[in-house]
């Protein structure tokens, strides 16, 4: 996978859930009565929720997929992809009572994998609990070495209000809603998901997801390689 087909994976997935608020949003402006359009503003409490869920949660494994088809080894990761890495170790010591030689050679095991990597430690891995809450998402931003600006996001609009709402819906709890806070979270929803593509794709564009040194390699190998190919092409001449 390249940059170009991580965008237009996550694109795709961006105009389907786009489509189908605004076809929503759609049969909601034409609602003949008010009981229809309250239930139209409660569906759409549901459904704006699922579409940010869903959305990050596409985003952020396929963005994981990129980096494990354009790393070479786990050496060349950042820090925080060690938790790719070693969440089965990690689970395994989480409320276990194994000893500390037990925990030595999980730990071991970890180190070692650093001199490879494993594709398949990369699938699956972003989980959203079913409620993207705020200290959620920080994680799932964490995994993938994104520090996003807040301010952008509105997440206590989308993770806090309404995901409150949502849950409230989902279990059978009767929710008032108004036009003026379905359209809030309409545009807080949209814009999200379209920040969070962004900040995506610039980690993808700008290699964020190697270290430095592997960064330097990786430029001067292409360097050196174009400037065997300008040679070829001078002989050539």
């Amino acid at each position: 996978m390249n940059v170009a087909e991580l965008t237009g994976s996550l694109e795709q997935d961006l105009i389907w859930r786009r489509r189908e608020i605004f076809a929503l949003t759609k049969l909601l402006a034409g609602a003949s009565d008010d009981d229809e359009r309250l239930t139209l503003m409660r569906a759409s409490l549901t459904l704006l929720y699922a579409h940010w869920e869903g959305f990050v949660k596409h985003s952020a494994q396929q963005y994981l997929i990129y980096v494990s088809e354009n790393a070479k080894r786990f050496s060349d990761l950042e820090d925080n992809f060690v938790w790719v890495m070693s969440k089965k170790e990690m689970d395994l010591f989480m409320g276990t009572k194994k000893n500390a030689a037990d925990h030595i050679s999980i730990m071991i095991d970890v180190i070692n994998r650093r001199k490879s990597l494993d594709k398949t430690l990369f699938k699956d891995r972003i989980d959203t609990g079913s409620n993207l809450k705020e200290k959620m998402f920080d994680g799932i931003c964490a995994v993938i070495g994104l520090v996003p600006d807040r301010t952008k996001y509105n997440l206590k609009i989308i993770c806090n209000r309404l995901l409150e709402r949502r849950n409230k819906v989902a279990h059978g709890v009767f929710v008032e809603a108004d036009a003026k806070k379905i359209e809030s979270y309409r545009a807080a929803v949209l814009s999200a998901m379209n920040e969070f593509m962004y900040d995506i794709l610039a980690l993808a564009s700008s290699e964020a997801y190697l270290t430095e040194a592997a960064r330097n390699r990786r430029a001067a190998a292409i360097v050196r390689r174009n400037a065997k190919l300008e040679a070829g092409a001078g002989q050539a001449a």
